[in-house]
């Protein structure tokens, strides 16, 4: 998603390829990690966080794949 960066500017920018850890970076992985986990699970999960690094409030929706694959 090129337009990551924007949304958390402590992102890495060109994030093809990589990892969510390695683009968010780890602090930021870290708060979102136990959400995704919950999505992979199947459990929607929409939440809030404050990015520290920039100070911004950022509502995160992660949906399951309904389809299986």
């Amino acid at each position: 998603n090129n337009q990551l960066h924007e949304v958390f500017p402590s992102s890495r920018q060109g994030v093809v390829g990589m990892t969510t850890a390695e683009a968010l970076g780890p602090e930021t992985w870290a708060r979102i990690a136990p959400y995704w986990q919950k999505a992979l699970a199947g459990e929607p999960q929409v939440f809030e966080i404050t990015h520290d690094l920039s100070g911004r409030r950022i509502r995160v929706a992660l949906a399951p794949d309904r389809a299986g694959g």
